[in-house]
């Protein structure tokens, strides 16, 4: 007859079930690759202001969630006006709260420097927000880019706070709000009713809407970032950069 084995046994011989080593597959291959993504969007003061990198367009993350387009551009036109000619703050349809994060292009790399050393690591003014912001670049790159991927965005079907905004690069307009390029072929949003098998029809004033005077996540609606979920903004994912 077999003896029962003894705790001091049974630990030095683990069970079938916990020697069994589970395939590792392609996870590190994975995780490599996403560290190499994430690298690319990291900003370097030092490659910016040497010219080697030119890139303009910057994603700003951990934005508390009151924020609205009108403060974040207040204070930022404090020492940078004239300097951007893009901005998008994507908006959560459902709680009308930002998202966490937003997007910004300057006209020139260099302008990026006082801008990264004025906003990066500091904690946000209002709302007595726990929140740091962080920059990096953005995956979309330069202003018509941004256009082009927004124009033809169900976006375009929203009020006016929700879309992004673009603003003169050059000549006596230069910093001043000019009107957003409707594209060909707008998607529209689906509803609930949508969902259901009715379709939406397509705004008839899409271009009235978008006059010159127009304005334009990471969740819920507190100040201090709380999680709310679903109606959120779209069409941002693939000009996020990092990992948003």
């Amino acid at each position: 007859a077999l003896s029962p084995r003894s705790p001091r046994d049974a630990a030095a011989s683990p069970s079938p079930r916990s020697a069994v080593v589970p395939p590792q597959g392609n996870a590190p291959k994975r995780r490599e690759k996403d560290t190499r993504d994430r690298a690319q969007f990291i900003l370097n003061i030092d490659r910016l202001v040497s010219g080697e990198d030119t890139r303009t367009t910057l994603m700003i993350k951990n934005i508390p969630n009151k924020y609205t387009q009108k403060m974040l551009l207040t204070s930022m036109d404090e020492r940078h006006k004239g300097l951007y000619d893009f901005f998008y703050l994507p908006i959560d349809f459902k709680n009308k709260c930002n998202v966490g994060y937003a997007f910004i292009n300057f006209m020139d790399s260099h302008s990026i420097v006082p801008f990264y050393e004025q906003y990066h690591g500091k904690r946000w003014e209002k709302f007595n927000s726990e929140k740091v912001c962080d920059i990096a670049f953005a995956r979309i790159q330069g202003k018509n880019n941004l256009i082009a991927h927004f124009q033809n965005s169900s976006l375009m079907c929203e009020d006016r706070k929700c879309r992004p905004i673009i603003f003169h690069s050059s000549g006596a307009q230069k910093g001043q709000v000019e009107p957003f390029p409707v594209g060909p072929n707008v998607r529209v949003r689906r509803n609930n009713k949508e969902k259901s098998g009715r379709k939406q029809r397509k705004s008839p004033s899409l271009s009235a809407q978008l006059h010159p005077g127009g304005s334009n996540r990471s969740r819920g609606g507190n100040g201090r970032g709380g999680g709310g979920k679903g109606g959120s903004s779209h069409t941002t994912e693939a000009a996020a950069g990092g990992d948003g």
